[in-house]
């Protein structure tokens, strides 16, 4: 019997998931004043061990920790600290409505990395649809002078754009 996917649900989670990065990268944005980007990379994933030890203990799912692919899994979780890194780090320089923008390309890196990593083919629609995308960032990137040398910030949207990257692996 086929199980039918609760579309209102999943849209709900979206959401909810959406408005807690968002709160997550505004209080990154303000503690980053007074305490380095790896200490609060370090108390954020502190955190969050406890949150998904009780959630396997409470579906006694133990199980869901093992991995068959370790290598990949370990590759897995360097580019997720990466992305992390990065993030935060970009927190630290640019406004927190450009380091967002950059942060929503992942689905271009995704596209991308599909080719080489998965074999996909790509159409001539997401093709076009990865371009204006890449356009939108470079509207981003060179707002910020990111192309030019410089200051951190602008340096900052190429490590946003790592982000995206990271994400995409």
């Amino acid at each position: 019997m086929a199980r039918r996917h609760n579309i209102r649900r999943g849209a709900l989670l979206m959401l909810g998931a959406t408005a807690l990065f968002t709160i997550m990268s505004a209080m990154v944005k303000e503690i980053a004043e007074s305490i380095s980007f790896i200490e609060i990379m370090f108390f954020r994933s502190a955190f969050a061990l406890p949150v998904i030890f009780v959630i396997v203990a409470r579906g006694r799912q133990w199980g869901i920790l093992h991995t068959r692919r370790f290598p990949s899994h370990l590759l897995r979780a360097f580019s997720g600290t990466m992305a992390q890194g990065c993030s935060f780090f970009a927190l630290t320089v640019l406004p927190l409505a450009e380091q967002t923008a950059l942060t929503y390309t992942t689905p271009l890196f995704v596209t991308l990395l599909s080719i080489p990593l998965l074999g996909e083919q790509i159409g001539i629609h997401r093709w076009s649809a990865v371009i204006l995308g890449f356009v939108g960032i470079m509207v981003i990137a060179l707002g910020q002078g990111a192309f030019q040398g410089g200051t951190w910030p602008e340096k900052a949207v190429m490590i946003g754009m790592a982000v995206a990257v990271s994400q995409g692996v």
